[in-house]
């Protein structure tokens, strides 16, 4: 998942992430070990709306694979 951000071209390697759950499973993986240490995480919040534009989209997306 993270070797685009190993190519030695990048002066950063920074993985924004803007849910809470995945930010968690990120940073067990790095206390783990299986993070390269040269990449960091960093947690943001989503304005309100782009937060309810999301929830709405990520619904519908449960919605579609959701048997019936």
């Amino acid at each position: 998942m993270y070797f685009l951000l190993l190519l030695p071209a990048l002066t950063r390697r920074l993985v924004i992430l803007t849910e809470a759950d995945m930010y968690d499973r990120c940073m067990q993986e790095v206390s783990e070990g299986r993070v390269p240490s040269e990449i960091r995480f960093a947690l943001v919040e989503l304005p309100p709306d782009l937060q309810e534009a999301l929830s709405k989209a990520q619904k519908a997306a449960s919605d579609e694979v959701t048997p019936r």
